[in-house]
């Protein structure tokens, strides 16, 4: 079980109170003890002296019977569980009670008479009587242990109580304490460190206190803020660079491939750390007479290249013709950092210029084919229609008005239908010398030219 930074100080905490708690108890038990014995002492040891007051005349007759009415009284008392009086010669003049108990404390005192000495010697001088002391006998009582052992064992359960309940308060109250002061502020921490971790850079630790885990939690999320920036930037950077259709490619100093993005990757067929720490040139076909050595060391010493056409050699060797730049990194301080190149795929674009290349010259072929066939043909018409026209002309002249109107309508429309075969014919053989007899373009009547098509569309117009 991995107890954490709250549970340790925490336990700290609880056993600093519980040795505190535990060091009072002992103290005020051992302090309430001995106030008990004091005020027994002090207790027995009136009563006794009272006794021994009281027993000095009945002792000195030997009067038992008013030995035993004063020590029954005493006896009478709870605690007081025996007593015994001795005359000066050892004498027992009165013993009652069980003696043998290991709880008893037995108290003892002499019974003494006093007289008179007269003023003598110094006393004299002093104007101070003399009194004589005379010991008669011995009173001792023996009293009982088990209340003050009581006494003792109720303050005991009542202090542990009262530590008992000391300490679960406190302890409650440092947990709860601990817990929005350190373990709250703490955990917030700890899950802030491990949702960064895990990407969520938008996270703040949500911890505003002015002590030195508030300090913390601030310096945390600036980092925070300064991290997550840092992090767009190069994100960003990271997502246009891999969102980029071109291929690039940078290389380090020393002109080794250090990064490709997605692009290049699809190009040449590599993945990125095939080609990490390989040259540059791997990437170049070995017949490129723009390189007069090294590739990057053409490069670099081109400083800027724009736009020239190269070709790159694919994993699996096919030759890619791409349109190339590049230009050289350095730092502010004027020392070279790397090489970037930009590549782009103009496969398609090659193959669109020998399709079109080769269409151009198959469209030249036709046009010219059919400039040959729209001559010949137009040549070859000319006769017969000039026969048809001819013909009709004579038809025309020996027939005009010896038929009926309809007749001379209709000669009149072979006649004028032959005349516009004619310029047709004559026009077509005019556009097909336009490719072979160059002549500068000039303004047309589209009037008239729209007034021959009506013509020649005429019947066609009228059937539909």
């Amino acid at each position: 079980m991995k107890f954490g930074i709250a549970q340790k100080v925490n336990s700290l905490t609880v056993s600093i109170i519980l040795g505190f708690g535990i060091f009072v108890g002992i103290y005020f038990i051992n302090d309430q003890t001995k106030m008990l014995n004091s005020e027994m002492d002090d207790r027995v040891n009136i009563l006794i002296n009272n006794l021994s007051h009281n027993l000095e005349f009945p002792v000195l007759i030997h009067d038992h019977e008013a030995i035993i009415r004063l020590l029954e009284g005493v006896l009478a008392q709870k605690d007081v569980i025996y007593a015994r009086v001795t005359d000066a010669r050892g004498n027992v003049l009165y013993d009652q009670g069980p003696k043998k108990e290991d709880k008893v404390k037995e108290y003892s005192v002499d019974v003494i008479t006093k007289e008179s000495g007269g003023l003598t010697g110094e006393s004299l001088i002093l104007g101070i009587e003399e009194e004589a002391e005379e010991k008669l006998g011995t009173v001792s009582l023996g009293v009982s242990l088990a209340d003050l052992e009581r006494k003792v064992k109720r303050i005991t359960v009542a202090v542990i109580i009262v530590i008992i309940i000391f300490i679960g308060l406190a302890a409650i109250a440092s947990t709860l304490l601990l817990r929005f002061v350190l373990a709250r502020p703490i955990s917030h921490l700890v899950q802030a460190t491990k949702r960064i971790s895990g990407g969520d850079l938008e996270y703040q630790v949500p911890v505003k206190t002015a002590d030195e885990i508030g300090m913390l939690a601030g310096s945390f999320n600036t980092m925070t803020v300064n991290l997550r920036d840092t992090m767009i930037s190069r994100d960003y950077v990271d997502t246009i660079i891999e969102g980029m259709n071109d291929a690039l490619i940078v290389a380090d100093p020393d002109g080794k491939v250090d990064r490709i993005n997605r692009a290049t990757e699809e190009l040449l067929g590599y993945h990125e750390p095939d080609l990490v720490g390989k040259e540059l040139s791997v990437i170049f076909h070995r017949d490129n007479p723009y390189f007069s050595g090294s590739p990057f060391q053409t490069l670099v010493e081109k400083g800027s290249v724009q736009n020239v056409e190269l070709r790159f050699q694919s994993r699996a060797g096919r030759i890619i013709p791409v349109l190339f730049s590049s230009a050289v990194m350095y730092s502010k301080d004027g020392e070279m950092q790397g090489l970037v190149c930009v590549a782009l795929d103009i496969t398609e674009r090659k193959r669109m210029e020998e399709e079109l290349l080769q269409k151009t010259s198959e469209l030249e072929r036709s046009n010219e084919e059919l400039e040959n066939f729209a001559y010949v043909a137009s040549h070859d018409l000319q006769e017969p229609l000039r026969m048809v026209s001819s013909y009709l002309n004579l038809i025309s002249r020996r027939y005009q008005g010896r038929l009926d109107a309809d007749a001379d309508e209709f000669i009149n429309f072979a006649v004028d239908g032959a005349e516009r075969m004619r310029r047709m014919i004559n026009d077509l053989l005019v556009y097909s010398r336009v490719g072979t007899r160059k002549k500068v373009p000039e303004p047309t009547a589209s009037e008239e030219a729209l007034r021959q098509a009506l013509n020649n569309l005429e019947v066609a117009i009228r059937d539909t």
